[in-house]
């Protein structure tokens, strides 16, 4: 087993022989069919002592062969992403994707097919004899009437073996195997400690002072890995006459570090968990329509000039905020206003306008910070809303908007963007309507046009001489206009998301009535006022397939720790079409890698035990994959140093010389001395004498 496959391995995945029987009342006979036809997998033990014996993947028996117990959980442990790949279950594959591997197979099974119906039933033979007379009624001499009918050069060893290999990984298992070097570096395989250093570049440095492991990326390109290389050949040990050609790192590196630990080392934090990290996905039809309202702010990409916004100079340049809320059954945006910057007052105006036109929602969903805590001041913790009364509400100085309206509210958790869905509006109208007109600032300057920096520039030159009325800029009134078009398409529009079915938003909002709708306070009220194959690409530690999403089982560790080295990459991914709770990913190679199972939806239950529960176990194994990420870019880092490798600034510095005076280079003029005017001349012997007399007195 590899050091990658090591990661957080989980005690009840692999049963016995004994065991399997134990649990599902299956005969030895019967298990060793399933295990052939590979409906159970299976590999060889660990060998102790004596005979080689078999062991079979818990996970893909029958559920009643499940234990009662939970299992075990053993703490991460540190990737080993050199050399190693993934782990697969079986050395086999289970699907043949190439059509000569498929002939061969076909080809080899019909040769022991005699073989294997023979130990099915031995006295359908009898009636064959050998050319001597000899009657068929042993493997051997079966065996031998095979080879003098093929007659073709081929030897009852290779036979036997043939046998063997069906026996243990059925039909796939007859064609030729995979190359165990398959997609590996054979020259850097070779020299380790080239590879180290390579990786170590790639990656980056570490910082280990205090409890923790902090990742120093340097965002080494694969040009200057290849010139190191090369520059430190004589500490790496290499043979000048045999390094390696730059198109060899090139391939190397994506082979040897996982796109994962990539992120993570080069890309930051926020990059490896919004695509890399696992997560939980919601239902949205176990809710009604405007039960549950999921708001946010949000600024536009796209610069203005102010018309409408009263405390700011007219023609001011302006990125007005968005404030928002969106019915989370049916994504429709149910109310919208825009500012001058975000702020308790935007968000009120927001809720205010959405009430009077549908109603309040039973909770609120939104983010910690304090403009919605300000809103969401004394408003009940989730559902638990409901034990209130109109006559129950506190003081309009203790409570925020949300509790005067009898509303609960629920906040998401901080610093994490997938759990609210209105971020996938905003990206929407970032791409769909901030982006259409002239001045899109994206979002960034180092990706904002070079029209939009002159605009910008240009503007304010006019601003300063009182020509505002020149610039092109859109006036806010205007963009503010169009956006609420835009949303008004958008919420027309077919939607594909969970739970949508391809009907619009109002569609939606309309067929899902809230049967315990409140309506809406009246304005006195108001005044004090979220078995087939299909090559996938994993993201997330997950793969999509007919429209659901399969992941590994929360505890096999395992299957979690191979799904996440192939993030970003494609697999096989092999399904029954008639039990779609099921999946097995497989490498390019059809090797099974992992037993996936669909996803199942988290309830929006915010107060729930079980999924509190359910949260926490995935923010325990989004932490144990991350950490583990960590531990294995500090090994790698700590390995490469110790055998030597140096980066890039200190090989520059190991080969200068720097002159012990440096200033023959310094070209910095000195100051000029300046007469200071405010010089207060010396006290004369008069004025000081008048003192001391004034000081007798």
């Amino acid at each position: 087993m590899t050091a990658l496959s090591q990661l957080a391995l989980v005690a009840p995945d692999w049963i016995s022989a004994e065991e399997t029987i134990r649990r599902t009342g299956w005969t030895e006979r019967w298990l060793r069919a399933k295990a052939a036809s590979g409906e159970v997998i299976s590999r060889e033990a660990p060998r102790t002592s004596g005979r080689t014996q078999r062991e079979y993947l818990l996970s893909s028996l029958p559920r009643t062969a499940a234990p009662s117990q939970p299992a075990t959980i053993l703490p991460m442990a540190p990737l080993g992403p050199l050399f190693s790949g993934i782990s697969a279950v079986s050395s086999y594959p289970v699907l043949l994707k190439d059509p000569e591997a498929q002939q061969q197979a076909a080809e080899r099974n019909a040769t022991i097919q005699p073989l294997i119906d023979f130990a099915a039933d031995p006295r359908a033979f009898l009636h064959l004899r050998l050319p001597d007379g000899r009657p068929l009624d042993s493997q051997a001499r079966l065996t031998e009437w095979i080879l003098e009918q093929r007659n073709d050069g081929l030897t009852a060893r290779t036979l036997q073996r043939w046998l063997a290999r069906y026996r243990q990984g059925g039909f796939p298992a007859l064609a030729d195997r995979i190359r165990r070097d398959k997609g590996q570096s054979r020259w850097f395989a070779r020299n380790r400690k080239a590879a180290l250093l390579a990786a170590y570049l790639w990656l980056g440095d570490v910082d280990t002072r205090g409890d923790s492991v902090k990742l120093r990326g340097s965002r080494q390109s694969v040009s200057v890995i290849w010139q190191q290389i090369r520059a430190q050949a004589e500490t790496l040990g290499l043979d000048p006459n045999d390094l390696p050609s730059y198109e060899t790192v090139r391939a190397f590196l994506p082979q040897a570090v996982s796109p994962a630990i990539s992120a993570l080392a080069r890309e930051g934090k926020r990059a490896y968990r919004e695509r890399m990290a696992p997560y939980l996905i919601r239902g949205y039809t176990d809710v009604y329509a405007n039960q549950i309202w999921v708001g946010d702010l949000m600024i536009h990409d796209r610069e203005v000039a102010n018309d409408v916004f009263t405390d700011q100079p007219l023609g001011a340049p302006v990125r007005v905020v968005l404030s928002a809320f969106m019915d989370y059954r049916s994504r429709k945006i149910v109310g919208a206003s825009w500012a001058w910057f975000g702020g308790s007052s935007a968000i009120n105006a927001t809720i205010l306008r959405a009430v009077i036109d549908f109603g309040p929602p039973d909770l609120f969903y939104v983010d910690n910070g304090k403009d919605y805590k300000k809103v969401a001041k004394g408003a009940a913790s989730g559902f638990t809303f409901s034990r209130m009364g109109w006559e129950q509400i506190a003081p309009i100085e203790e409570t925020g908007f949300i509790a005067r309206i009898g509303a609960g509210v629920t906040h998401c958790i901080p610093r994490h963007p997938q759990s609210k869905g209105i971020e996938r509006f905003f990206r929407t109208e970032h791409t769909g309507y901030d982006s259409l007109g002239a001045n899109y600032t994206s979002g960034t300057p180092f990706t904002r046009p070079e029209a939009t920096e002159e605009a910008m520039s240009r503007h304010r030159w006019l601003m300063k001489r009182g020509r505002v009325a020149e610039s092109g800029h859109m006036p806010a009134s205007t963009f503010i206009l169009g956006c609420l078009q835009w949303i008004s398409d958008y919420n027309n529009h077919p939607h594909t998301g969970e739970g949508m079915d391809g009907a619009s938003p109002n569609q939606v909002f309309a067929d899902n009535p809230n049967p315990n709708q409140k309506p809406a306070p009246d304005f006195t009220a108001l005044a004090l006022l979220m078995a087939e194959y299909k090559r996938c690409k994993v993201d997330s530690c997950g793969v999509r397939l007919n429209k659901r999403r399969y992941t590994p089982q929360p505890e096999d560790r395992q299957a979690w720790a191979s799904m996440h080295h192939l993030n970003e990459s494609e697999i096989l991914v092999a399904y029954d079409a008639h039990d779609p709770e099921h999946a097995v990913a497989c490498d390019l190679d059809g090797r099974p890698l992992a037993w996936l199972v669909a996803q199942a939806f988290t309830r929006f239950a915010p107060n729930d035990a079980d999924v509190q529960a359910e949260i926490g176990q995935s923010m325990e194994l989004r932490r144990g994959l991350e950490k583990a990420t960590r531990l294995t870019i500090a090994a790698i880092a700590g390995e490469a140093r110790a055998a030597g490798a140096r980066n890039g600034e200190e090989m520059l510095f190991s080969r200068l010389q720097l002159p012990s005076n440096t200033s023959p280079v310094i070209t910095q003029r000195k100051p000029r001395l300046r007469p200071n005017h405010n010089a207060v001349a010396p006290r004369t012997a008069t004025q000081i004498a008048a003192d001391i007399l004034e000081d007798l007195k």
